[in-house]
């Protein structure tokens, strides 16, 4: 069997205590000898709380094949999620154990790498919402995942929309003006269920609110007055004596008024030039792709009423933190700008199966 010094470098850094001749030795024994899965679960908690840490790699993945062992399904995906969210199911050694039980395993871990539904990334969108005069009317956020799996998202109120996200990039809406009126926090949760696996996150997004000086106090705070361009004319009248026999009036070519509002010149106009596939990093793309994305994500976030979409990752903004502004009228009537600073935070809850629940 092939050895591999870096993976054990790492590996004895994560598992300084349990990662011994003895431990292996005892450990193995309970796999090899007697097929005793409940005396390795006691041995390998124990192990746990003398290093008094959760997340180190062995352990959580041969908690989580010795649960399966028993068929305690609940145990099984807790240990099982230890392992994939915190170290995304890299091999580690477990190469002291019998052949049999480290085929078994690797096949074990293998099967549920390929279907867990583990969330690889997980932030707002920034798009043209967040600036305007009025408050932003939703959130998207994006979210990626490694397989396809059922979602349900809701609020303590219940259940928001539900649906199938794809693997890869999604994208889901959220109803947002009415929580533009104070600053505060507002919680949701995201199950995402695979078989009868359901593993459930918390999605929490923060809003702060302060109000800059008057704008300005007129009504119409946004109005301009395009500039009136006036078009001379020329009369041409022919006399004999007093009577005039005839008379012609001439306009000059209609000319352009000379004040125009041009756009900000970008800051590197080059990203207008052609753009070449191996010259520039994963995020680069032409404009024809971006109007192209943006327009897929729209009519995606419009179809039925659950908002969520499947467009190109690489061509959104995708932030933890976002600054929107807008304006908003006090009780004089002064228009103030409000600038809104919103954090999306998340944290995994738990894993468990549905069946159990």
């Amino acid at each position: 069997m092939i050895k591999k010094p870096l993976a054990l470098f790492f590996l004895l850094a994560w598992f300084p205590v349990a990662l011994t001749a003895d431990f292996k030795t005892e450990i193995a024994g309970y796999f090899r000898d007697k097929r005793d899965y409940q005396g390795a679960v006691e041995y390998l908690l124990n192990q746990v709380e003398e290093i008094q840490r959760d997340y180190d790699p062995i352990l959580c993945g041969l908690l989580a094949y010795s649960f399966h062992k028993l068929d305690d399904k609940n145990k099984e995906y807790e240990w099982l999620s230890n392992y994939l969210e915190h170290f995304r199911g890299e091999e580690f050694i477990f190469d002291f154990l019998d052949e049999a039980t480290y085929l078994d395993l690797l096949a074990f871990i293998g099967r549920w790498k390929q279907k867990y539904p583990l969330v690889t990334g997980l932030a707002l969108i920034n798009r043209d919402l967040y600036r305007g005069p009025n408050p932003p009317d939703k959130f998207i956020i994006a979210i990626e995942i490694e397989s396809d799996a059922y979602f349900k998202f809701s609020d303590e109120g219940g259940v928001i929309k539900g649906g199938l996200f794809k693997g890869g990039f999604n994208a889901l809406s959220v109803e947002a003006e009415e929580l533009f009126n104070r600053s505060g926090s507002h919680v949701y949760f995201l199950d995402l269920k695979t078989e009868d696996l359901v593993l459930s996150k918390e999605i929490e997004i923060d809003i702060r609110l302060a109000s800059s000086e008057v704008v300005q106090e007129d009504t119409d705070i946004e109005k301009k007055t395009a500039p009136v361009v006036k078009q001379p004319e020329y009369k041409i009248s022919m006399y004999v004596g007093d009577e005039l026999i005839a008379s012609s009036k001439k306009l000059p070519p209609f000319t352009m008024p000379i004040n125009f509002d041009f756009p900000p010149w970008p800051k590197d106009p080059s990203m207008y030039g052609p753009i070449y596939r191996d010259q520039y990093a994963i995020n680069a793309f032409s404009i024809a792709d971006a109007v192209g994305a943006i327009s897929d994500l729209l009519k995606n976030l419009k179809k039925g009423n659950t908002g969520e979409g499947t467009v190109s990752s690489r061509l959104l903004q995708k932030q933890m933190q976002i600054t929107a502004t807008f304006l908003r009228r006090d009780g004089g009537g002064k228009a103030k700008e409000i600038q809104a600073i919103i954090t999306l935070k998340t944290r995994h809850l738990k894993t468990s199966s549905l069946a159990l629940q």
